[in-house]
């Protein structure tokens, strides 16, 4: 009977006549080619690419909430219509921007939308608009892991 393989080692997948690396880091499984069709190239790759993981050099790149906001934004323009868009964009540079823009997704505590709301009263602005903004706002953190 053919042994196993140690788990968190990750694995080799032939497509075609290129090797493909498959690997999981903090339960999130990633695929990438190898850009080879020799197996021991392959393997070396992989290999390679285990030993930078566990020291400490994760292949996530890092996402502020800048480049989620950019990305939702350009997104729903086509599905927004213009005034909606415009709303959206003002709301993002006047009031999410400079509370959240450099901070990571992941950063985001609950305590932190509670302080959105907070600061967006002070402004005394209108609740539908808070809640709107809110809305928009946790849109926006789509991209954070909420599960396994």
């Amino acid at each position: 009977m053919k042994q196993r393989r140690p788990r968190y080692t990750g694995c080799l997948l032939k497509r075609g006549r290129i090797w493909h690396l498959q690997y999981t880091v903090e339960g999130v499984r990633y695929r990438e080619s190898a850009e080879t069709d020799n197996k021991e190239l392959a393997g070396q790759k992989l290999r390679d690419k285990i030993a930078s993981i566990r020291a400490g050099e994760l292949p996530i790149k890092d996402t502020t909430i800048k480049a989620l906001a950019e990305l939702y934004l350009a997104a729903m323009k086509p599905r927004w219509k213009p005034r909606t868009y415009v709303w959206a964009v003002g709301l993002w540079n006047n009031h999410l921007s400079p509370m959240f823009a450099a901070r990571k997704p992941a950063s985001i505590l609950p305590g932190d939308v509670d302080a959105l709301i907070g600061k967006l009263k002070e402004k005394k602005l209108s609740e539908c608009y808070i809640n709107r903004a809110v809305v928009i706002f946790k849109a926006k953190r789509v991209g954070r892991r909420t599960h396994r």
